[in-house]
């Protein structure tokens, strides 16, 4: 570099000074112009860096808090449909407590029925066969074995339902819980990021005082260039925008895509949809439930009404048939009585030396079976327990039409005429020769015209309708004037009323019997079952009352030839 030269003079030398001077000024208001419009350039892309960021937290804010009111609504829902589910479980919980109540009531109407039926098994073999009792109970069993069964069933879907309600709620709390934790993170990002500012060195207390004097200069200086250079900040707005621009825009962290949100929301409506559903199935089984136990009483209830109506019924009719054995057995005493007191007048004349006597009294021994016993009594008799009875109360009765007959032969007179008062009465057995009704022709059994009797043949002592407490008769009656005169099957049986038993003309009452296939014979058995009236019966009544019917049918009067002709 070249050394300066001294000037020539004074004056070249002020010149030369001022030159300089002004050029030493042209680059300072340069170098100022420069700094000026670099900071007017740098604070207005500032401005659009902040304003940019206010946009950017504005669009996030407005995507969390949709994002929240979006949650907030799946929530609101959520919290709903968990108090229904609570109410469905508290109102299914008491359903199963209801039908399980019922059960237990039920199976204790189950045990009495069983108990009931297994004491009936125990009757005399004479005595099994199906009566209204019997229906009553069977049928009470089986209403209590299907109520049994229906209720059981309820009560599976009522413990499957509760433990579905039970795995919704725990799953609508920890989508709720899910949901609140994303609304917290969402929220976060909308804070502002605050770091820490660098650690600066340590400086001396002049270098201070020093740094503040140049700072309150600084800002003296900045303040008056931000005054001047305000028109050039709307200038260099332009390319801010254009930079803004070209800047990409990332996602905040902890924000969902709007895919996964769709999904999200498409699965908090199924989710809803489930639950509604259960909802309805729970209230569809309470009402089940509800109809099914008041069903289930009032089915119990009436058929054990009917078996305890039935059973008093029975137990009625058993202890009056008691007070009647036990009249009937004062009957027979009296007659035990009387007729011990005319086998001693009979032993007294009796005679063993007199032959005709004892051929006659084996003549009469072949009347008698090998027990000892008349066969047209025989049948219907337990032989030796009766013949062990009579000997042990009496030594018979009655000479059988001969003077002085042997012991055998009273022994088997009395147990007939003991087996006649049991099975007909006295009466039956002091009438069977004399009455009125009888109807006697050569070369036919004696018949009888009884009211009331089922079988015509006056030896029969259980057909009697007159002798018998029990009556049981079917016939054919002939209704209305010869123009509209029709035939009818008529039932009689004895009146119960303790009044008109004391009064032949009303004793015997008529029941008119239905002439259709099957309405007939299902009313003979109804009758028959429901009354307990003579059910040994019941198979003889309905051959009789199919012989009627047969009977009812006319001849087709032929047309003769000649009458053709």
């Amino acid at each position: 570099m070249a050394e300066p030269t001294s000037p020539a003079n004074q004056g070249k030398w002020i010149e030369s000074s001022e030159k300089n001077m002004m050029q030493a000024r042209n680059l300072i208001r340069d170098m100022l112009t420069v700094v000026r419009n670099n900071e007017v350039t740098e604070a207005s892309n500032k401005a659009a860096m902040q304003e940019a960021d206010k946009r950017e937290k504005e669009a996030k804010k407005a995507v969390v808090f949709n994002k929240a009111a979006a949650h907030e609504k799946v929530i609101a829902t959520s919290f709903k449909c968990m108090q229904d589910i609570e109410d469905g479980i508290l109102q299914t919980e008491d359903s199963l407590s209801k039908l399980t109540h019922e059960r237990y009531r039920g199976f204790a109407y189950l045990q009495v029925c069983e108990r009931r039926l297994e004491l009936r098994q125990k009757r005399p073999q004479a005595e099994m066969f199906k009566d209204a009792l019997t229906d009553a109970l069977t049928s009470e069993k089986q209403a209590l074995e299907v109520a049994r069964k229906e209720l059981l069933e309820l009560e599976e879907q009522g413990k499957k339902i509760v433990t579905e309600l039970r795995d919704k709620r725990k799953f609508l709390s920890e989508d709720t819980g899910i949901r609140r934790l994303q609304m917290m993170e969402d929220l976060k990002t909308l804070s502002p990021q605050v770091a820490l500012p660098p650690v600066k060195a340590s400086a001396s207390p002049k270098n201070n005082s020093n740094n503040k004097a140049e700072q309150k200069e600084e800002k003296k200086e900045e303040k008056k260039e931000e005054n001047i250079e305000a028109e050039k900040v709307e200038k260099s707005e332009e390319p801010t925008e254009a930079a803004e621009a070209e800047r990409p825009v990332t996602a905040p962290p902890h924000m969902m895509t709007p895919e996964e949100q769709k999904k999200a929301e498409q699965a908090s409506k199924e989710l809803i949809a489930d639950t509604m559903k259960l909802l309805e199935k729970t209230s569809c089984h309470r009402n089940k439930s509800l109809e099914t136990v008041f069903k289930v009483k009032q089915d119990t209830s009436r058929a054990n009404h009917r078996s305890e109506d039935c059973l008093s019924r029975r137990t009625g009719e058993l202890a009056e048939m008691k007070k009647q054995l036990e009249k009937h057995a004062l009957d027979v005493e009296a007659a035990i009585l009387r007729a011990e007191r005319s086998l001693e007048r009979t032993e007294r004349r009796l005679d063993v030396k007199d032959n005709k006597k004892v051929e006659k009294f084996k003549q009469s021994d072949e009347r008698f079976d090998g027990y000892g016993m008349p066969c047209c009594y025989a049948q219907p008799l337990a032989l030796a327990g009766e013949l062990a009875r009579c000997r042990n109360t009496s030594r018979a009765v009655a000479s059988h039409g001969c003077s002085g007959p042997a012991v055998g032969v009273c022994e088997a007179i009395a147990l007939a005429k003991v087996t006649l008062l049991r099975l007909g009465g006295l009466g039956h057995y002091q009438t069977r020769n004399s009455s009125s009704f009888i109807r006697k022709n050569k070369n036919v059994p004696t018949m009888t015209a009884e009211p009331g009797r089922h079988n015509l043949q006056a030896s029969l002592a259980k057909y009697s309708g007159l002798a018998g407490k029990q009556v049981l008769g079917l016939d054919s009656k002939k209704v209305g004037k010869k123009a509209m005169e029709f035939e009818s099957i008529v039932l009689t049986t004895r009146s119960k009323r303790k009044g008109r038993q004391q009064r032949p003309g009303t004793v015997l009452v008529t029941t008119g019997i239905k002439k259709g296939a099957k309405k007939g014979p299902a009313q003979l058995k109804k009758i028959i079952a429901q009354t307990y009236n003579r059910p040994e019966l019941l198979e003889m009544a309905l051959a009789k009352y199919a012989k009627i019917k047969r009977s009812f049918k006319k001849k087709v009067a032929l047309q003769s030839v000649r009458s053709r002709k």
